[in-house]
C-alpha cells in the first residue's frame, strides 16, 4: 500500500459512558446487558460535542467485557476526532485481542452451543414484511453453510459458500446445478491456511474473480480465476491493515465501490462500521477513502449481506441488523446518493428469519432461479 505512514487518531482527554437512560454507566451495567443481550448499547457524552449512541457486539466470555467495551468506546471516539480522510491515514491497526488456548477454543466450538448456517432458496418477496419462507438446498448436519453466492459460469448455475465444521476453520466450496438439484463438488476452493468465507465474485475485463473475506488475514485480497471452480491467482491486495469483514464491490459509471465493514480489537468487535472506497480500476489503481468514512457506526445496517441489485431504478444494498445479535436479520438499503463526498440512503426493507428460525444473513440472486439464502 503506498502513501504515508498511519498517523494515530487522537482521542479526547475527558468522555462520559451513560446507559441510553442516561444513568452513569458501570460494570454491573455491562454485566446485566452481557446477560440480557448480543450486544452493548451506550452514550457516549464528550464534553463540546453531541452525545453520540453507539453498539458493539458483545463478547462471549465475561472476562473480556471491560475489554471489548474499551475497544469499542475508543474506536467511536477516534471517529469522532478530526483527522484526514485519506485511504492511507485511516488510523494504525487495532490491537491484537487475547485469546484463550487453542485447544480451550476447540473444546468451546465443538461442545459449546452451536449455530447450525444452511443455504436456502427464498420463497417470499425480500421486500414482504414478516418471517421469510424458505426452501433449503443441500443441507448437512452438523456442518455450517453459509455466505451463499450464485453465479452462471460455464454455462452452468453455481453456488459458491463457506463451509466449516465446529471446531476448524471456514473454508470455500462450490454446489453444482443439476436439474432440480444442487450437487457439492468434492474439495474445496482457494485453499489458505486461515478462515475464509463470503466467496463474492465479479466480472473484470470478462474475467471471473473471487472477493472472499480474509479477515483474520488482515486483508482484502482480490483474486482471478484460472480454472473454475478451484484454481485462483491472487491479482491484487485492496485493504491491509485491519480485520476487514465481507467486502462487496458495486460498479456505478465509471466508478468500482467497494463496501466492507471494519473489525475491531477483541472478540466479536465487529460488524458496526461501514466503510466504502472507489477507484475506476480495482486492479490497477489503488482504492480512496469515501470522505464521510465510516458511513455507518452501528450494528444495525453496517455489515454488508451481500451483493448490491437493481429494484426500481435504485441500487439496494443488503447490509446486516444486528441489533438482536450477529445474523439475526437484514436490511435493505436504498442507495438515493454515492458520490466521493456525499452518501444518502434509506432503509426500504428488513429480512426475517423463518419460523423456527433465528438467523438470516446473506442475500443474493440467481437470474432465472431466484434468491438464495442462509439460515440458522
Amino acid at each position: 500500500m503506498e502513501g504515508n505512514a498511519p498517523q494515530p487518531q487522537r482521542i479526547p482527554e475527558s468522555f462520559e459512558v451513560l446507559t441510553p437512560k442516561g444513568a452513569e454507566f458501570g460494570f454491573a451495567d455491562l454485566l446485566i446487558q452481557w446477560m440480557k443481550s448480543d450486544t452493548i448499547d451506550a452514550v457516549i457524552r464528550v464534553p463540546g460535542l453531541p452525545d453520540w449512541p453507539f453498539q458493539a457486539m458483545m463478547p462471549t466470555s465475561p472476562r473480556h467485557l471491560l475489554p471489548t467495551f474499551r475497544s469499542a468506546v475508543q474506536r467511536n471516539l477516534a471517529l469522532r476526532s478530526a483527522f484526514p480522510p485519506d485511504f492511507d491515514r485511516i488510523g494504525p491497526p487495532p490491537p491484537e485481542h487475547p485469546r484463550l488456548p487453542r485447544g480451550i477454543q476447540r473444546l468451546r466450538k465443538r461442545f459449546g452451543p452451536q449455530d447450525t448456517w444452511q443455504v436456502a432458496r427464498l420463497e417470499s418477496d425480500p421486500f414482504q414484511s414478516g418471517p421469510s419462507r424458505i426452501v433449503e438446498l443441500f443441507p448437512a448436519p452438523g456442518t455450517l453453510r453459509a455466505d451463499p453466492f450464485p453465479l452462471r459460469w460455464t454455462d452452468q448455475d453455481w453456488i459458491l459458500f463457506e463451509d466449516m465444521i465446529p471446531g476448524d476453520r471456514g473454508r470455500l466450496r462450490a454446489a453444482r446445478r443439476e436439474g432440480d438439484t444442487w450437487v457439492v463438488v468434492p474439495g474445496e476452493i482457494l485453499p489458505r491456511p486461515h478462515h475464509l468465507s463470503w466467496p463474492s465474485t465479479l466480472e473484470i475485463d470478462g474475467k471471473l474473480h473471487l472477493l472472499p473475506e480474509s479477515g483474520e488475514s488482515g486483508e482484502v485480497a482480490i483474486w482471478e480465476c484460472v480454472e473454475f471452480p478451484a484454481k485462483w491467482r491472487k491479482r491484487a491486495v485492496l485493504l491491509e491493515g485491519r480485520p476487514w469483514h465481507d467486502p462487496i464491490f458495486l460498479r456505478q459509471g465509471d466508478l468500482w465501490w467497494l463496501f466492507v465493514s471494519a473489525g475491531g480489537g477483541y472478540e466479536q468487535d465487529h460488524s458496526a462500521e461501514l466503510h466504502a472506497f472507489w477507484t475506476r480500476d480495482p486492479l490497477r489503481e489503488p482504492l480512496r477513502a469515501h470522505s464521510l468514512n465510516p458511513l455507518s457506526v452501528s450494528v444495525a445496517g453496517s455489515r454488508p449481506a451481500g451483493r448490491p441489485f437493481r429494484h426500481q431504478d435504485s441500487w439496494i444494498l443488503p447490509t446486516q441488523d444486528c441489533r438482536a445479535g450477529y445474523g439475526t436479520g437484514m436490511f435493505l438499503l436504498r442507495l438515493d446518493e454515492l458520490t466521493p463526498t456525499t452518501w444518502l440512503q434509506t432503509i426500504v426493507g428488513r429480512i426475517s428469519p423463518p419460523k423456527g428460525k433465528s438467523g438470516i444473513h446473506t442475500l443474493n440472486h440467481l437470474p432465472g432461479y431466484g434468491w438464495i439464502v442462509d439460515v440458522t
